[in-house]
């Protein structure tokens, strides 16, 4: 296990009938469980950015020339497909996500196998497959799924590329990429990574000049249309949306966001706003919503420059605040909670917390031997997927490819160390943790055996050290369930 980055140069292409069978026996059952518990919860209601998504996707269904541009158009779009085929129908988005999330478990043994071999890709495949928070998240209606389909596949062309050099894989990187962004209106976790794998895989100066042409092609050919169409309602240039602004300014001013992560505003001392002044965005101000006089409202895309501005602003006078609450966010970023956690503690999958527009059946709310044996399973899994996932990490033979893995992690634990740390974000990264976890449970007796690695296990037992910490601070709002 050495130190030294590495050139993989492997045929992971050919796949053996057996692997074929066992692949195929994971992604059917896989299927099943996950179609079964979209159907048990096919009415269950939807909660804080789910009603605002279908809203957003009712409204384009029932208006197709409405302004929309705050959301990516991503994901209403996939929910605006899906309600113009098969009606207002929530099970038919949650059939579909399945069908997505299954096509995922594919993607991530192809970008496994292809990192390392086909026996850590077949294990990954099978973690992947079956981990509880990705089953979940297939019957909610948020973008994590689609978004996690379409960063395998920009991670799976890269890999190729890294193999071997063709121009339409480049292409096809792009439109990858330009995909996520028009899920997520975010390039900035992912774009480091293509500039880098282009990087590594250069002959010339000349030849990266190209790659990155090329690869800007498939961005802009995906991204583009949605530009000028929004040029075309704002009279503004605006790249993809208008949430990130918000999003940005938010991410700096608040510690905790309520709405988030189950009863995590209780562990700190700062729940509120840090600065909540003038407007801020269209129909708010100090916080509260106002009617504007008619053609006073301010432009969107103004508004949108404006929160970028004041975020910028709020982090250049208050370097020291955005510094001390990198610490909590980290802690919320990594502690085992989840919206699966947060679903079952308040009920939801058995209440109506909406007005009653969407067709909603009640369910009762799971019983405490049940919902305790569930939080045990699910804190369970991230704990042990977490704990080998760093073991992978730390102890593999870095290579080019693995190198882009741990580089998009790193990237995306400061990015929202920095900003909103939410458990839900880390859902994006664990496709990749489950790599690793995959790789660390197959080479286990290499990784004990291996001398000379007392550097890599002082890191190792440095970095579970600060994660049992954190499971220690969160366990007093996630088990005290087992004590009643």
């Amino acid at each position: 296990m050495g130190h030294s980055l590495q050139t993989v140069k492997k045929d992971n292409l050919t796949v053996a009938p057996r692997i074929v069978l066992l692949l195929s026996a994971i992604i059917f059952v896989s299927f099943a469980v996950k179609i079964s518990i979209a159907w048990i919860t096919r009415d269950t209601v939807s909660y804080f950015d789910e009603w605002d998504y279908y809203e957003r996707a009712v409204g384009i269904l029932e208006d197709p020339n409405c302004n929309e541009i705050y959301r990516p158009p991503g994901y209403v779009s996939f929910l605006t497909a899906i309600f113009w085929l098969f009606g207002k129908n929530l099970f038919a988005v949650k059939a579909a996500q399945v069908v997505i999330s299954t096509l995922s478990v594919l993607l991530a043994f192809k970008v496994a196998a292809d990192i390392f071999d086909q026996k850590v890709g077949m294990l990954a495949a099978g973690i992947f497959a079956f981990y509880p928070e990705l089953i979940a998240y297939s019957h909610y209606l948020w973008r994590e799924t689609i978004y996690i389909f379409y960063l395998l596949a920009l991670f799976y062309i890269l890999t190729l590329a890294s193999s071997e050099y063709r121009r339409y894989r480049i292409v096809l990187a792009g439109i990858a990429c330009g995909t996520c962004a028009m899920i997520r209106a975010s390039l900035a976790d992912i774009l480091p990574i293509c500039v880098l794998c282009f990087y590594l895989i250069k002959k010339s100066w000349r030849q990266f000049i190209i790659i990155i042409l090329l690869f800007l092609f498939g961005v802009i050919f995906v991204i583009a249309p949605w530009t000028i169409r929004n040029y075309q309602v704002t009279d503004r240039f605006l790249l993809i949306s208008t949430e990130l602004g918000y999003a940005v300014w938010r991410g700096l001013n608040v510690l905790i966001d309520y709405g988030n992560d189950y009863r995590v505003y209780e562990l700190f001392d700062e729940p509120g706003f840090y600065e909540w002044d003038d407007i801020i965005f269209p129909g708010v101000k100090d916080g509260r919503k106002i009617n504007w006089p008619e053609g006073a409202e301010p432009n969107p895309v103004d508004s949108y420059r404006e929160t970028i501005r004041r975020a910028r602003a709020f982090a250049l006078k208050n370097p020291c605040v955005v510094l001390r609450r990198m610490w909590p966010k980290f802690c919320i970023l990594w502690g085992p909670n989840s919206f699966v956690i947060r679903h079952l503690r308040l009920g939801i999958y058995g209440k109506n917390f909406t007005a009653g527009k969407l067709p909603i059946r009640v369910y009762p709310t799971p019983k405490p031997a049940l919902t305790c044996t569930i939080i045990l399973i699910v804190v369970l899994s991230y704990c042990f997927v977490l704990v080998t996932g760093l073991l992978g990490m730390i102890f593999h033979n870095m290579n080019k490819k693995s190198l882009l893995l741990v580089s998009f992690i790193i990237i995306n634990a400061l990015i929202f160390s920095i900003l909103t740390g939410v458990s839900r974000y880390r859902l994006q990264l664990m496709p990749f943790i489950i790599i690793f976890s995959a790789y660390a449970i197959c080479h286990a007796r290499e990784i004990i055996s291996a001398p000379d690695m007392r550097i890599r296990w002082s890191f190792f037992f440095l970095l579970l050290g600060i994660f049992v910490t954190i499971c220690v601070r969160y366990s007093p709002i996630i088990f005290d369930i087992f004590l009643h």
